[in-house]
């Protein structure tokens, strides 16, 4: 869970916290739902927060993964064309700034995919979703937009030839993940194969894939997972 991390006694810091996150709890099939000890700065409504949410999860946990229900999503666009997502949210926010775009941050390939990015040089574009699927630009009076947005949610064609390569490998690296998105079943089926470098990743996300293009797999990687956390 993503909260202010608490100040120190006294801290002239204390109207600008830090956010990080924080675990407060874990829940298995076999244990049911454990809280960790939280520190007594802790605020009493971030714990009451945690405390709800993980009751929710172990009270529907038959009901994962969860629907989607971001209806309002940033888009880093070039021209009209959407070639990066930089937020998403349930309700479109009072304040709409721009933001910059920021890459997995323990991938090796962060920095580098970080400056291709930023290189675009793209503005900032907020869709709302519609029924049907399809987006409409924010104040658009409900006329889809007539433009494709990435699957994976960064288009590899958008970069030079010379850095497709690149933005390739990152998406890789995330496969495990990109794997909880809504996909195409060719793209799914393509992205197992790629996550099958990453045998714990499989086994964290796993539960909040939608579908499983080869079952077989995923459940070979998450044996796989528990051979080498055991030998470990």
């Amino acid at each position: 869970m993503l909260a202010p991390r608490p100040a120190a006694w006294g801290s002239l810091n204390s109207g600008n916290p830090t956010l990080d996150f924080a675990r407060y709890g874990v829940w298995s099939a076999n244990e049911g739902l454990a809280r960790f000890p939280r520190f007594p700065s802790s605020a009493r409504d971030l714990v009451a927060d945690a405390d709800m949410l993980l009751q929710t999860i172990a009270r529907t946990r038959d009901q994962i993964p969860y629907p989607l229900a971001d209806t309002v999503e940033c888009w880093l666009c070039l021209g009209q064309q959407p070639v990066a997502l930089l937020a998403a949210a349930r309700r479109l926010p009072e304040r709409r700034i721009p933001m910059p775009w920021h890459a997995l941050p323990t991938s090796r390939l962060a920095p580098a995919v970080e400056t291709a990015v930023r290189e675009l040089r793209g503005t900032s574009l907020w869709f709302e979703m519609l029924a049907d699927g399809r987006r409409q630009k924010v104040g658009a009076g409900g006329a889809a937009v007539d433009c494709e947005f990435p699957e994976l949610l960064l288009a590899t064609t958008a970069f030079p030839p010379a850095l497709q390569p690149l933005i390739d490998a990152y998406l890789t690296q995330l496969a495990p993940r990109l794997l909880t998105l809504p996909l195409h079943i060719e793209t799914r089926a393509r992205l197992e194969q790629a996550a099958a470098a990453d045998a714990a990743g499989v086994a964290h996300f796993f539960r909040l894939y939608p579908a499983q293009c080869d079952a077989e797999l995923i459940t070979r990687l998450r044996v796989e997972a528990r051979l080498r956390a055991a030998a470990d």
